[in-house]
């Protein structure tokens, strides 16, 4: 054993020497130092490439590692915090000195403790290389082979490998033969060396590295963590835990309903950072002081090192959207939804770097909230975007689309005051399908049908969905009959359309009228039901149920809005006004496409200017004399 260990010894010094980097990684550390105090590495892709930042444990300081024209995508980071590894191929310092190629990079990346070594997944099997890049050789051969994890003392690697249909964990010394431990995958090494974790089939797993004292810790875990100390590992099990090595003492830690990601501890084990809906967090190991760290692109904590970057911090992202003026938006693209309520308008929008996100304007106060933060879209073979975007009051409510052959579409939900977006439902179809939410409000009453359901947001106490996993801010109004698809909403009312019949319930459920008429299109405009029927508008008084007015439709154009008896008729490059008692009309017309909703303070419409877009309040008392 002594021998093995001595011959051990002499490789890694062979594969290290005139070890150049290392030394020079050793000087960074003594003058780069901040102040002792830590610096978090991570990869982000705000800008639209992948690269890799330094930031303060407080999310202040972003700081790329390399110059914008190196763009390396980072995948780890030595746990002495002196070395990144790049997945091209680059290793450099953690300040992002040093910058060398080492070979042609691979996938499934795993440094040494002291970042001496490098392992990585590539061409049939797991390879490992100097940082100073001597001493390439393949360790493990083999095409499904991965995931490779060094033992603290670098004297060997802990894997997953098939073998027939099922994964299995392996420990492979540098010197010596492979042994096969157990089933699972995703093999890490503690702190201390006396355990490894791993994911099996049904949780999270510990074991001795003989492969003794196999013990589950976690139910249903899917990504693990050792904490510094080794006695303790964070994990995420579609929410963030911590647990005791041992098993026992499982801690559930609150990230606000939203399914965790690539959870990393601090060096001092007092705190974590997890990455909820692309951006990073950090929490308290017992719970608390959860708070966000970024805002902008998708985001995987590293890991730490106490070298400063040396680059200029990063510059603020260019915005999506703003404000020209008391009556003008302008966006990055082309508006592709909007919704009015009162005051307020909701629209979609993007941009190269920042995916479709939906955004609120007041053009009193000429503020904008977005929800959601500025992110790339993710690649999809048939397409993604939103749809069905309502605002009603202070809530926003919208569909997230995308996917392959199917399609999935998540109904999210944001306010004003909690701009978080929460997925109210997720339902699944084949792509080309647009699942049938019908998402509507007005003022605080906002609606949307889960299946024959009809499902108000806001204030309950059921679930949203309730065949899903979805918060319980929800209330039924109705089922059965009467109930889907929903039309259209207008104070306490709302309209029902059927396949020969609309009908008009308040917010309790209960049937005000059924209306025998089979219509395209059905609104509600305070106490009035206004519908499409062929070629003409009708409008219809609820509580009397009789005929009021009735105006033909413009070729062309598509009933979209009615407010104070005035309908809003659409076409792709033309938004028009018609007064339904005389007839009277107004017309827009700007490059499509082209959005409107009329509210009591005036129109809200957006056209495309050549590649951009704008958002326009036009006032009431414009439009009243225009019309005039």
């Amino acid at each position: 054993m002594k021998l093995r260990e001595a011959l051990l010894g002499a490789i890694v010094a062979a594969v290290l020497a005139g070890g150049s980097f290392e030394a020079q990684t050793a000087s960074a550390a003594k003058s780069s130092t901040h102040g002792g105090s830590y610096w978090l590495v991570v990869a982000s892709d705000r800008d639209g490439t992948t690269r890799g930042y330094s930031m303060r444990p407080d999310g202040s300081r972003l700081t790329p590692l390399l110059a914008k024209s190196r763009s390396h995508p980072p995948q780890v980071v030595s746990a002495d915090g002196r070395v990144v590894a790049y997945g091209d191929g680059y290793v450099s310092r953690a300040d992002g000195r040093g910058l060398r190629r080492i070979g042609k990079g691979g996938w499934s990346m795993a440094l040494s403790r002291d970042g001496r070594l490098l392992a990585f997944a590539a061409r049939a099997g797991i390879w490992i290389v100097g940082t100073n890049g001597r001493g390439l050789r393949r360790l493990v051969s083999g095409r499904w082979t991965f995931e490779p994890d060094f033992s603290p003392n670098a004297r060997a690697i802990a894997y997953s490998s098939f073998v027939g249909d099922d994964e299995y964990v392996f420990i492979k010394p540098l010197l010596g033969n492979r042994r096969r431990l157990g089933p699972g995958k995703r093999p890490k090494w503690s702190p201390d060396g006396r355990w490894i974790a791993y994911v099996g089939r049904d949780g999270a797993y510990v074991m001795r590295p003989n492969g003794t004292q196999r013990h589950r810790v976690a139910q249903g875990a899917v990504e693990i963590s050792w904490s510094p100390t080794s006695r303790e590992l964070a994990f995420n099990a579609g929410y963030l835990g911590i647990v005791g090595a041992g098993g026992g003492h499982l801690r559930r830690i609150d990230t606000r309903g939203i399914e965790p990601a690539y959870p990393v501890w601090a060096p001092d084990g007092r705190r974590l950072v997890v990455t909820l809906m692309g951006q990073l967090w950090t929490v308290a190991r017992d719970g608390r002081g959860l708070r966000r760290l970024t805002g902008a692109g998708g985001n995987a904590a590293l890991g730490w090192t106490r070298l400063a970057p040396t680059l200029p911090r990063a510059k603020p992202l260019p915005a999506t959207e703003r404000v020209v003026d008391g009556r003008t938006v302008a966006t990055s693209t082309p508006v592709s939804d909007l919704s009015a309520d009162g005051s307020r308008v909701a629209f979609v929008t993007a941009s190269a770097i920042d995916c479709d996100h939906a955004a609120v304007w007041t053009p009193a106060s000429r503020a904008i909230a977005r929800f959601d933060f500025p992110r790339l879209c993710l690649p999809t073979s048939t397409g993604s975007g939103i749809y069905d975007l309502e605002l009603a009051g202070s809530r926003a409510a919208w569909v997230h689309y995308g996917g392959g052959n199917t399609w999935e579409f998540r109904l999210t939900s944001a306010t004003l005051t909690d701009r978080e977006p929460v997925q109210l439902s997720f339902e699944s179809a084949d792509a080309g399908t647009f699942w049938p939410y019908q998402v509507r409000g007005d003022g605080d009453v906002l609606v949307f049908n889960d299946g024959a359901r009809l499902v108000r947001v806001g204030g309950g106490r059921e679930r949203c969905q309730e065949s899903g996993r979805g918060p319980s801010v929800c209330t039924t109004i109705r089922r059965g009959p009467h109930a889907a698809p929903v039309e259209a909403v207008s104070g306490r009312l709302i309209a029902i359309r059927g396949a020969r019949d609309v009908a008009v319930v308040d917010v309790r459920g209960e049937v005000v009228r059924v209306f025998p008429l089979t219509v395209t299109v059905a609104h509600l405009d305070g106490e009035d039901l206004v519908v499409a029927r062929g070629d003409a508008i009708e409008r219809y008084g609820v509580q009397s149920g009789a005929l009021e007015a009735s105006r033909s439709i413009p070729r062309g154009y598509k009933l979209v809005d009615v407010d104070g008896g005035i309908a809003v008729l659409r076409r792709p490059t033309a938004i028009k006004l018609l007064r339904l008692d005389d007839g009277r009309s107004l017309t827009i017309e700007r490059r499509g496409p082209m959005f409107g909703d009329l509210e009591s303070p005036g129109l809200y419409y957006s056209h495309a200017v050549q590649k951009t877009g704008r958002v326009v309040f036009l006032p009431r008392a414009e439009l009243m004399r225009r019309l005039a």
